[in-house]
């Protein structure tokens, strides 16, 4: 890699000891290995199963609040309300949770990493 190279570089040119030279070059190798791990991370797809399993539980719970609320002894207008706020966050938090899995399709990295 070009850092390794460079690293090389000033070795030759006695700018940095045998020691540092090494540990740097062990250091780049580490990097290079995370490098390539995240990659292989990044282009592992989730499957879509997950998520669509998720969705439909999330609304056959959501689909069942209100009854089992109003059973519980809640008047109309509280089972209403409790139903919106817990549908509101609930869907909120799964939203977030498909941006969380493909990050790097919605997150612009490149542009944040050039800054």
């Amino acid at each position: 890699t070009r850092i390794r190279q460079v690293i090389a570089h000033l070795g030759k040119q006695h700018k940095l000891t045998t020691a540092e030279e090494i540990a740097l070059d062990h250091t780049a190798h580490a990097l290079s290995e995370v490098i390539t791990s995240t990659g292989r991370i990044r282009a592992s797809p989730i499957p879509t199963l997950y998520t669509s399993h998720t969705s439909r539980l999330l609304t056959f719970y959501l689909f069942c609040l209100p009854p089992a609320l109003h059973l519980s002894g809640l008047d109309a207008i509280m089972t209403t309300l409790l139903t919106m706020v817990t549908g509101f966050a609930m869907m909120g938090l799964d939203e977030l949770s498909h941006l969380f899995e493909q990050p790097y399709r919605v997150i612009p990295m490149y542009q944040m990493s050039k800054r």
